[in-house]
């Protein structure tokens, strides 16, 4: 299952309370049907649109991270493999941050 948010149609969250509240309330909602629902948070990620900014925007990014590198898709894709798996069953309500250990601003 995917949800997306849509820009302007969110309102009155913030980033950080989206990111928590739209998975717990979707879990509640799904849970006893036995679909877990979770977020994944990515950081920066070395992809076509992270090469649209200067050089400087990314480095900021990886001077904050604790790997010192931006991301790379197959990241997210291994985030994304572990919550899809059957193994997985007893997460859920979760947001995985994908970030290379970066706090945002």
């Amino acid at each position: 299952m995917g949800f997306l948010l849509v820009p302007g149609h969110n309102a009155g969250l913030n980033d950080q309370r989206r990111d928590s509240v739209v998975p717990h309330g979707l879990a509640q909602e799904c849970g006893a049907d036995g679909i877990t629902v979770n977020a994944i948070c990515p950081g920066r990620i070395a992809t076509e649109m992270s090469g649209a900014v200067s050089p400087a925007e990314n480095q900021k990014f990886i001077d904050k991270s604790i790997v010192k590198r931006l991301g790379a898709p197959e990241d997210i894709a291994f985030a994304a493999c572990y919550l899809a798996d059957r193994r997985a069953g007893f997460v859920t309500a979760e947001t995985m941050n994908v970030n290379g250990g970066t706090l945002r601003d």
